[in-house]
């Protein structure tokens, strides 16, 4: 499957956001990209960045219902340094609605902590 997508992301406090991707994607393995382009600024000091993200992300062989993935990012500073980094994951979709996302945050600039962070996701079925 191959797909294409665009969005604008809007806040209540008026920061803005466009982007634009793409997806490969088979039963196996999953490629994802976006380019992110900062539209404006809200009444806040939070400033919007451009950036970029890519996605690797593979089933795990004989078990379908576990993912691992690679995620690399960059946001383009405005007052500071660039913000870069690689996520690396997994998914596991240990019930029809309930599934859980582990990854570890690398950070490459100086200051800033890399992460840990565990996500439980739940769906109505």
């Amino acid at each position: 499957m191959t797909g294409f997508n665009a969005f604008l992301d809007y806040d209540n406090i008026g920061n803005s956001r466009g982007s634009i991707g793409g997806e490969l994607k088979n039963a196996t393995f999953g490629l994802t990209s976006n380019y992110y382009k900062k539209i404006g600024n809200g009444s806040n000091k939070e400033e919007v960045l451009d950036g970029y993200d890519v996605q690797l992300t593979s089933q795990i062989p004989y078990l379908h219902w576990a993912n691992v993935f690679v995620n690399h990012y960059k946001w383009y500073g405005v007052e500071r340094g660039d913000i870069e980094g690689r996520k690396y994951g997994s998914e596991l979709s240990l019930l029809p609605s309930f599934n859980l996302e582990v990854a570890y945050d690398d950070k490459t600039r100086k200051g800033l902590v890399d992460e840990y962070y565990v996500k439980l996701n739940l769906r109505r079925v």
